[in-house]
């Protein structure tokens, strides 16, 4: 048996999780040193973050190196220069080798006779579906990126009068990366067994950010103004090439030695954004606060005719507690009450989404050929949202602080990348289509509980509920789904992205088969006939977080968690692992204590005779769950050394801590990870499937300051 590996015999009980999930080494070093002379202050500082990856032959590996200077010209002229430098390399796991991690079968041996992992594909014997080792396919494959990121700041600061400054920031910035991806032929996996594959794909992005502004300010009695009015201009260029094949000679490599299907493709793009920026404060006698700002954007993700944007916006404070009447309450040390106006925007679809595009990706007569594979939609424009808040700040016995604010946020003209009629020939378009409003309750509170020469004990909370509504879509009823037929829908009156889908039932009580809800409300045995429901959303209704940090004299132990309730997630992860034996070649997850499957009449069950479970695992609301969790995302305990040998290595001071990360989640989801994106760009929000899992970390660290 080669070293590392484990051996398994024939005759055995594979856990293919703790197979392909090991134990990593987490290493982060990090140095740096500053100085300052009277008219230069500089800072030197640089890491290296060394993980190793949970799943087999993965990877990240990042060198971070910075440089900061200010120099004072005069004491009217100053000028900053940053510059940062990383480069990172990072090896990534195939999705599909995290899924065969799941659903392979416990008695398939991954390993030979000699304890090295073995091809499935020549095998005799395998249960496990599509005959797929994860194990060998992780061994003859690899999917590489390498990064080299470079960002330098230049700022200048001229105090051109007492009460008005010049300020210009800048930023150049170049991404320059390389993905890699080999599979050899000899390497377990659906599209390349036999022949292999390879690509390359160069990227590089570059740009640059430029922020000019004047800022004013007059002082006089009790009145304070200030301001500022400048303009931001941005630019940010991108190109990529790409190219792949397939029929690689057995232990080489480079894309230069593929034999067949080549494939290239590559393009450039850009986008632009400039502003024009103002703002202007005032307060009277420090209780009396007033702020008004306007802005105006401009961005080439659309079209010429609309892609400016305006948002003014609006607030004032009343500081009651430097009010004269309230001075003789003791107990209250802050008293404040806000109100705000504004509004705000979003163009993060990626650019050129209002062009008609063409695709040369065919030929015809030997020529190139274009296809069309974007339809234009010239109308597309920014998603502005207004907001409207009212606060409450309260400061109680100088431990104790609370905020309170409520909102009512409407956004106008959102973007959806809605499905099309497929006679159109064309699948999918962004959209500017109805409204949503979201209205709801921010609470939060810091405490200080003991506060001694010895001891301390603060803690934080914070906990907002939040409800949407859509409007504006008439008798336009949208409905999106991805490639596995899950949908969401919008409509007057719904939920953003709310799940629609069949409605699942039960279990038969007489015969342990499906039940499904039909259109007029009874029970059905067909799910074709079944009627298709509105099932909640993956947006939390209730969301907050809390946090605690207590010190007894050089030992301080803290911990900080975070909660949702309200959402519901489809978890696609359980059609293969909870899918009633209807595709024996899956592995089955265990049952969960109040699962109980049917296996005699009259049984109340909620799993299905195998043999009557026909359409179990197909799109319904059975696998929409409860996304609520509780998370424990950090406990950390820190000791700070001082004296003895600390001072005679002349060291200002040296802190050890030991902290555990992705500590634990209680919840009822049933899958990897109920914390699951709802960024529209990233998929379907709320859907769960297989993913590279959070890890928990447990870290040892050393902060020596000299």
């Amino acid at each position: 048996m080669s070293a590392g590996k484990t051996k398994i015999h024939s005759r055995c009980h594979t856990n293919w999780l703790k197979e392909t999930f090991k134990p990593a080494l987490v290493q982060n070093y990090y140095v740096s040193s500053t100085g300052k002379t009277k008219k230069l202050s500089f800072y030197l500082g640089g890491s290296y973050y060394d993980e190793g990856g949970t799943f087999i032959n993965t990877s990240f590996k990042r060198i971070n190196l910075r440089a900061n200077t200010t120099y004072r010209l005069s004491d009217r002229i100053s000028i900053v220069n940053n510059i940062n430098l990383s480069g990172s390399k990072t090896r990534s796991a195939d999705y599909m080798n995290i899924y065969y991690s799941y659903v392979n079968m416990p008695w398939d041996n991954p390993y030979d006779e000699n304890g090295n992992p073995r091809s499935f594909k020549e095998a005799d014997g395998i249960w496990s579906k599509d005959k797929i080792n994860p194990i060998q396919a992780a061994d003859n494959s690899n999917l590489t990126n390498l990064a080299l990121n470079v960002d330098y700041d230049f700022d200048l600061n001229i105090k051109l009068l007492d009460w008005l400054t010049f300020s210009s920031t800048n930023r150049l910035s170049v991404d320059n990366g390389m993905d890699k991806q080999f599979y050899a032929k000899n390497a377990d996996n659906l599209s390349y067994y036999g022949t292999g594959y390879v690509s390359s794909t160069s990227n590089i992005s570059y740009g640059g950010i430029t922020t000019n502004l004047f800022k004013f300010r007059f002082d006089k009695n009790d009145n304070s103004l200030n301001g500022l009015v400048g303009a931001e201009a941005q630019r940010t260029n991108n190109d990529y090439i790409t190219g792949s094949g397939q029929g690689m000679p057995e232990g080489l490599s480079a894309p230069s030695v593929a034999s067949s299907n080549f494939a290239i493709s590559g393009a450039p793009g850009h986008t632009v954004m400039q502003s024009f920026i103002s703002q202007l404060n005032y307060n009277y006698k420090g209780k009396y606060f007033f702020t008004g700002s306007y802005r105006i954007d401009q961005s080439s993700a659309f079209s010429p005719e609309n892609r400016t944007a305006y948002f003014p916006s609006l607030s004032g404070a009343w500081l009651l507690s430097q009010e004269n009447f309230m001075k003789t309450t003791k107990a209250i040390d802050n008293l404040k009450l806000k109100a705000s106006w504004g509004k705000t925007g979003m163009k993060d679809i990626g650019a050129s989404k209002y062009l008609g595009q063409f695709a040369y990706t065919t030929q015809i007569d030997g020529q190139v050929a274009a296809v069309p594979f974007q339809l234009a939609n010239p109308n597309l424009t920014w998603e502005q949202t207004t907001q409207v808040n009212v606060g409450l700040e309260v400061g109680l016995f100088n431990r104790v602080n609370l905020n309170v604010n409520a909102y009512n946020n409407l956004t106008n003209n959102l973007l959806v990348y809605r499905n099309l009629p497929p006679s159109g020939g064309f699948s999918k378009q962004w959209q500017n289509t109805g409204s949503v409003t979201n209205k709801g309750i921010e609470l939060s509170m810091s405490s200080t509980n003991i506060n001694t020469r010895k001891v301390t004990w603060t803690t934080d909370f914070s906990i907002s509920f939040n409800k949407n509504s859509l409007t504006d879509f008439g008798n336009d009823t949208i409905i999106n789904a991805n490639t596995y037929g899950i949908t969401q829908i919008y409509r007057d009156g719904g939920s953003l992205y709310t799940w629609y889908a069949k409605e699942y039932y039960g279990v038969d009580p007489q015969d342990g088969s499906m039940l499904w809800v039909g259109e007029d409300g009874n029970p059905t045995h067909e799910y074709q006939a079944a009627r298709k429901v509105e099932y909640g959303s993956p947006i939390p209704k209730i969301e907050g977080g809390f946090s605690t940090s207590f010190r007894y004299a050089d030992l301080t132990l803290s911990a900080n968690c975070s909660f949702v309730t309200g959402n519901k997630i489809y978890n696609y992860f359980r059609r293969y692992v909870d899918n009633d034996l209807q595709d024996p070649q899956f592995n089955t997850m265990m049952p969960r204590d109040d699962w109980k499957l049917w296996q005699q009449p009259g049984d109340i069950a909620n799993h299905p005779l195998p043999q009557n479970a026909r359409n179990s695992f197909d799109p319904s609301t059975r696998y929409i769950e409860d996304g609520s969790y509780l998370k424990i995302r950090n406990i950390s305990l820190t000791y700070k050394l001082h004296g003895g040998i600390i001072e005679r290595l002349k060291m200002k001071s040296v802190n050890v801590s030991l902290s555990a990360d992705n500590v634990y989640t209680f919840t009822r989801f049933w899958g990897q990870d109920p914390e699951v994106s709802i960024n529209p760009l990233n998929g379907l929000p709320g859907y769960a499937e297989f993913k590279y899992p959070n890890s928990k970390q447990y870290v040892l660290g050393v902060n020596i300051n000299f």
